[in-house]
């Protein structure tokens, strides 16, 4: 559940700013790529569990084995 109500208060950091994608995402999500931890079919992180191709979009978010 703490997860969840995470995720969410990212999100909306996220709406509020513009849902913008930065050049930093496309950055963070490169390194997701060569990451031992990323599930390439499910686009997920083993370590967070969470969507990578979402995740990475926004700022306040961080690795969870601090590579970004």
């Amino acid at each position: 559940m703490k997860k969840v109500i995470r995720l969410v208060r990212e999100v909306l950091k996220w709406i509020r700013k513009g849902c913008i994608v930065s050049p930093r995402a496309i950055y963070r999500l490169s390194i997701c790529f060569a990451c031992k931890y990323y599930l390439v079919d499910k686009k997920k992180c083993i370590k967070c569990g969470c969507y990578m191709p979402l995740k990475t979009k926004l700022d306040t978010a961080k690795c969870p084995i601090n590579k970004w």
